[in-house]
């Protein structure tokens, strides 16, 4: 699918006095640590969807860093031509060709797609071989958008492209579910170490998976509160989990895990749209994820000494004995 960034609409009207806002965002930014009920609330009362809040504040945030000149419209229009000329792409392409990979055969996604018969999870298998075909590319060198790392980057943009394209979801939809993933990606980097070797694939899998929860209930018409609860619910399933990838590579179990944090996505954001919401919204989940992670001894935190690849030793119950 080709697209005319020009035609992606912004959401955030030409003449949006940008002034009138930018002290509230600027006095969130400093919040330590920044936490999603926070921006929560404040954009609730300035009467802001989650969408133009998080360009808003992304605009800000450009500004300071001495981007002079940028305007909304600027923000918005780089981020949909990373979506569609990055993110879409590698969705595209990664689903529907055999990826050079090093160990692994590289076409998972293509079979899946040619399996010959309707998945039993529906739009969820689509979104689960699309997010295996953006991390087989990813591993093969292929073009991607760390989302929030390049481990973790089949998972955001999968889980838009297939629920958007199941909705019927405008160019426009879609790059704004890509801007609120974004914003709660940005509390997970304003809370905690987004990095396998700090803590572990929750760190990284994990926040990919909260973050396209709060994607696929911006498309599915959702609110604030039903993102909190989304994005809490899909990373809580990714607590504690290790990163030892097979080889050193992103591509064991990395490529499986992204097309099951899609999964997960999904589920959860229906969960949330459907009115179900859990004891603890995605700051706390977050810090779980964070905390949990650390505890985790320094084999199970990308390196190689946890790797897949070297069974535990049946003898003397390690996992690098050279004498089996």
């Amino acid at each position: 699918m080709t697209t005319n960034i020009i035609e992606v609409q912004c959401p955030v009207p030409v003449d949006f006095e940008l002034r009138a806002v930018e002290g509230e965002l600027r006095r969130l930014q400093q919040l330590h640590p920044v936490a999603f009920t926070d921006f929560m609330a404040s954009a609730k009362a300035m009467n802001l969807p989650a969408p133009v809040f998080a360009i808003l504040l992304e605009t800000v945030e450009l500004l300071d860093r001495g981007q002079e000149g940028l305007t909304p419209a600027t923000v918005w229009q780089e981020a949909a031509v990373k979506y569609t000329s990055v993110m879409r792409r590698a969705v595209a392409t990664g689903s529907t060709r055999s990826n050079p990979t090093t160990f692994l055969e590289g076409n998972w996604a293509q079979t899946l797609a040619n399996a010959g018969r309707p998945s039993l999870l529906g739009v969820g298998g689509k979104a689960f071989g699309a997010a295996m075909g953006v991390q087989e590319f990813n591993a093969s060198m292929g073009l991607v958008s760390a989302a929030p790392t390049g481990g973790a980057s089949g998972t955001v943009p999968a889980t838009i492209v297939v629920v958007g394209e199941a909705l019927d979801a405008t160019d426009t939809q879609q790059v704004e579910a890509l801007f609120v993933a974004g914003l709660v990606g940005l509390v997970a980097f304003r809370r905690g170490p987004v990095s396998g070797a700090q803590a572990g694939c929750g760190g990284e899998v994990g926040i990919a998976a909260g973050m396209a929860a709060g994607g696929a209930v911006h498309l599915l018409g959702g609110s604030w509160d039903e993102i909190d609860a989304a994005a809490g619910l899909a990373g809580t399933s990714f607590v504690g989990l290790e990163c030892s990838p097979t080889r050193g590579l992103v591509e064991y179990p990395c490529v499986p895990r992204n097309g099951f944090a899609a999964l997960c996505a999904i589920a959860s954001a229906e969960a949330a749209i459907a009115g179900i919401v859990p004891p603890h919204g995605l700051d706390d989940v977050f810090d779980r994820i964070f905390g949990v992670g650390r505890l985790l001894p320094k084999s199970l935190r990308e390196t190689n000494a946890g790797d897949w690849a070297a069974p535990a030793c049946h003898a003397c119950n390690c996992n690098h004995c050279e004498s089996c």
